[in-house]
């Protein structure tokens, strides 16, 4: 009795860890609002993420987890192939340095959360995040939508980014637009602009909305749950507008997950209650995976045709209500040279198609196959498509999914190292998913990271290097909670 009475030494560094986490997740929000190049993260809040990892390592002992290490040994397998491309000052005065700090803060401050905090910290953890990030991302939606709907953009305080429409058929012309305040450009079809560049708003909006949508369920007061239940369509039509396609059905894949993974705990709740046994349970049991499943389907499904449809129905509406974009440039162009043949510019609104992403990820694969020396230790860690690009008119920056990105950049050896990791998580997940205890908390993450991988397959979301870094710790906090109560579940998971 004594032991269990003992005070908690560690406490008080758990409550530092806990706050630290919370500012740097939030100040993604920030950084996307005001960061002028790109995405990279602030180098003065660098020193934060390091704190984080060390207190994450530290307090949750994660060399006991074999996750941590499966992800480790892959980390280290990359810093290894980058010091063989024997570049002069690597680490210290390259990019490489801030994929590294992206790596250290991923593994060491994100994945050991769940193994830090307490179950009833996670909660209040977690509540306290997402309220605070669904407030920030709702003020960056309706200033989107706003700029959509009038054309015009609206600056930030940095005077660097922006929201507003802009053209993506060039590189720099989002920057022409944000430069000149209205896009003159003769594209008659623009997508919406949250920060540099359209796709990382997606992913940035995909991650919020799944977040929302399990604040929603879990909520029980009135005011916060309109609150919740208001998010979710604000993100939805952002979203929408950015025309980010991995983005739509990244979010829809979440909240087919979670929409699935909740009947799923309900139906079998139910049928413990009538307390029956053997193979009457069984069937049951295929039953309610069977309902499940099929849930998760219709809920992708009718999200992704929902949101294809929003951005033809924003472009009627603003139509008829008779704003337009080449009406509000001629606005601020009036008398001037560039009045002249302003085109009519719409919100832009591509199908869904996996064509042009099949075309790159044959040629990437093909690459791979015809160099033995890539298929099996890969290519260039510091610049991975250099190879696919030599004789290629079409450069890429990287392969428009994260499977082969892996593959291309580390190997065999990486992509193996990736892959058992990723059905450690996964088994783990499942474990989370069938468990009979409501268990929200860990059914949102088990969505978010079903939502990210989805992502993965069409993007590089979770890329080291990339500048989606949302995904980065998002993906690797779901994974390290769903671990850890996974584990527990073979004793009982606890409440």
């Amino acid at each position: 009795m004594e032991e269990l009475q003992r005070p908690d030494s560690r406490a008080a560094w758990r409550t530092v860890y806990a706050v630290l986490m919370g500012f740097l997740m939030l100040s993604y929000a920030v950084v996307m609002a005001f960061q002028t190049e790109g995405l990279a993260y602030p180098s003065a809040l660098q020193f934060g993420r390091i704190a984080a990892a060390v207190l994450g390592i530290w307090l949750g002992k994660c060399w006991k987890d074999r996750g941590f290490w499966f992800i480790t040994v892959f980390f280290l397998y990359l810093m290894i192939r980058v010091a063989a491309e024997g570049k002069t000052g690597l680490f210290f005065a390259s990019s490489v340095s801030e994929n590294i700090l992206n790596a250290v803060w991923a593994i060491g401050g994100c994945y050991a959360l769940g193994r830090v905090l307490l179950p009833r910290e996670q909660k209040t953890f977690f509540r306290v995040l997402v309220f605070g990030w669904t407030l920030l991302m709702a003020v960056h939606c309706i200033l989107g939508i706003a700029a959509a709907w009038n054309g015009k953009v609206i600056w930030d305080l940095s005077g660097g980014s922006f929201w507003g429409l802009g053209d993506t058929r060039g590189s720099g012309n989002y920057i022409y637009a944000a430069q000149n305040a209205v896009n003159t450009s003769t594209s008659r079809e623009q997508r919406l602009y949250l920060c540099l560049y359209p796709t990382v708003a997606g992913c940035y909006l995909s991650i919020s909305g799944v977040a929302a949508l399990g604040a929603l369920m879990a909520e029980k007061r009135k005011a916060l749950k309109a609150f919740y239940g208001a998010a979710p369509l604000l993100v939805t039509v952002a979203l929408s507008l950015t025309d980010s396609r991995a983005s739509v059905i990244s979010m829809a894949a979440g909240a087919g997950v979670l929409a699935g993974a909740v009947l799923l705990w309900k139906l079998r709740r139910k049928a413990d209650e009538a307390g029956e046994t053997g193979k009457p349970e069984r069937r049951k049991n295929f039953l309610a995976w069977a309902a499940a499943i099929l849930c998760m389907a219709a809920v992708f499904g009718i999200a992704t045709l929902v949101m294809r449809k929003i951005t033809p129905a924003f472009n009627a509406l603003r139509a008829r209500g008779g704003v337009t974009v080449s009406a509000a440039i001629a606005e601020e162009t009036e008398g001037t040279a560039e009045s002249q043949e302003i085109p009519e510019v719409a919100v832009s609104s591509r199908a869904i198609t996996a064509s042009a992403r099949i075309g790159i990820w044959r040629r990437a694969a093909d690459y791979i196959l015809q160099h033995p020396g890539t298929l099996v230790f890969g290519d260039s860690i510091i610049d991975p498509t250099a190879g696919m690009n030599e004789t290629a008119s079409f450069k890429l920056s990287h392969c428009h999914n994260m499977f082969l990105q892996i593959w291309l950049e580390s190997g065999i050896i990486g992509i193996l190292i990736v892959a058992v990791f990723t059905v450690y998580v996964a088994l783990h997940a499942l474990r989370v998913v069938n468990s009979r205890k409501r268990l929200l908390l860990l059914r949102v993450f088990a969505a978010a990271a079903a939502s990210i991988l989805v992502g993965d397959l069409a993007e590089c979301f979770t890329w080291f290097r990339s500048v989606q870094s949302l995904a980065l710790p998002v993906m690797f906090m779901a994974a390290g909670c769903i671990c850890t109560t996974g584990k527990q579940s073979r004793k009982g998971i606890k409440k």
